[in-house]
């Protein structure tokens, strides 16, 4: 991963070219990005929001994720839906546990 200015270029093996993700907003209430490459085309213009509330009885932080955006008969989102899950299931084992569990390795 690289970043220049507000984008993250995101490159993965065996992939022509990065990710981009170019940062809207990023404050105490989250994040949000905006794909903004051409590339993969399904995901262009696509929004991915993390926004944070305080979690249940006003213990921790609650992260509410969403990747929006795409057409109505996007035929891959079963799997950038499968790929979101591994990837935030990863996150909170790696965040209650302190052992990364990487699911990109290059």
């Amino acid at each position: 991963m690289n970043r220049k200015d507000e984008v993250l270029f995101f490159n993965f093996p065996g992939v022509s070219e990065p990710f981009q993700l170019r940062r809207e907003k990023a404050d105490e209430d989250g994040v949000v990005r905006v794909n903004i490459g051409a590339f993969p085309p399904h995901r262009a213009d696509t929004t991915i929001t993390c926004a944070l509330t305080t979690g249940p009885d006003g213990v921790g932080t609650r992260v509410a994720f969403s990747h929006s955006g795409f057409t109505k008969d996007e035929s891959e989102l079963p799997m950038i839906s499968d790929t979101w899950g591994q990837l935030t299931t990863r996150l909170k084992d790696s965040t209650e546990t302190g052992k990364p569990t990487p699911f990109f390795t290059v």
